[in-house]
């Protein structure tokens, strides 16, 4: 029998489907400074599907948040992720290095950001109404 890879089933699955099917599976987050990883699940994902800035190929770009066991605690943070269609037309998660906060610094980033940067201000205002 042949196996399939995980890759190729998006074909026959909708795609955000697809990556949504993400949420309640166990992740490994990999830090230099500790021996062990730390583990956690991912409890939501949002997903929204992207063009490339340089229009090569398309993305999937997700928001995670998720639950990690830190010394027997369980402590929140928020994750900004992506899958990335390959040449040869299959996603593949992109992120290997990414942005992962608690939800509490992520706040103090945020309101730094929108008192300092007038961009992102406007850019938080047009989402918030």
């Amino acid at each position: 029998m042949k196996s399939v890879s995980r890759w190729s089933k998006v074909k026959s699955l909708d795609e955000e489907k697809w990556v949504l099917k993400a949420i309640g599976k166990s992740i490994k987050f990999r830090i230099p400074e500790r021996k062990e990883p730390l583990r956690g699940v991912i409890k939501d994902r949002v997903a929204f599907k992207t063009r490339s800035i340089s229009e090569i190929t398309d993305f999937w770009d997700v928001i995670d948040l998720i639950d990690f066991d830190v010394n027997g605690k369980v402590k929140q943070a928020i994750r900004f992720g992506y899958y990335r269609r390959g040449k040869d037309g299959k996603l593949r998660w992109g992120s290997q290095t990414t942005l992962t906060e608690e939800i509490n610094e992520l706040k103090k980033l945020f309101k730094k950001a929108v008192k300092e940067k007038p961009l992102f201000k406007q850019l938080l205002e047009g989402v918030t109404g």
